[in-house]
Order: structure tokens, then C-alpha cells, then sequence
């Protein structure tokens, strides 16, 4: 009988301990929050740590900067199109791609 062993996985962060525990305090927060389902998603921006707003922030100076760029946009090397992603989501209404 094969039995699969659980591997734990190990992300290496660049935070510190303090910054760390933040996070965990937050994610804490958010998974005990009073926030009906049907809004949590509209309020996630409250639980949003300084390194992701600032990610947000930058992604939407990148996407302003290709609006006037004809032909296609590509991002190599980034796990899982999550940058380009970012881009694609917030704008997918209003642009074709």
C-alpha cells in the first residue's frame, strides 16, 4: 500500500520575525472577521499588508505606462503570470487582450 508522505513547503520571505507575526495576526483577523461573505472580497483592501498595496500600487503605474502600446504585452519569469495577472484582472473589462 503507497502511502504519501506530507511534505511540508517552506516559501522564503524576505520579512522580518516582526513582520511575520503581523501577518499571522492579520490572517488571524481576517478569518474571524464579522464580514458578511457576500462583502469580504469588496473589503479584503483592509487586510492588505504594506508590501501588497505597494505591489498593487506599482502594477497599476505599469499598467498605465502600456495602455498606449500596440501589439501584445508579455512577462517572462514570473511565477504563475501572477504580476501580469494582477494587470489582466483589474483591467479584463475594459481592454482586449
Amino acid at each position: 500500500m503507497n502511502q504519501k508522505k506530507e511534505t511540508e513547503i517552506i516559501t522564503l520571505v524576505g520579512s522580518t520575525t516582526t513582520e511575520s507575526n503581523n501577518k499571522e495576526s492579520l490572517a488571524s483577523e481576517l478569518r474571524k472577521t464579522d464580514i458578511p461573505n457576500t462583502e469580504l472580497l469588496d473589503n479584503l483592501g483592509l487586510y492588505l499588508t504594506r508590501q501588497e498595496l505597494s505591489r498593487i500600487n506599482f502594477m497599476q503605474k505599469l499598467y498605465e505606462k502600456i495602455i498606449p502600446v500596440h501589439g501584445v504585452v508579455m512577462e517572462f519569469g514570473s511565477p504563475l503570470g501572477s504580476k501580469y495577472g494582477t494587470i489582466l484582472s483589474a483591467s479584463w473589462h475594459s481592454r482586449t487582450f
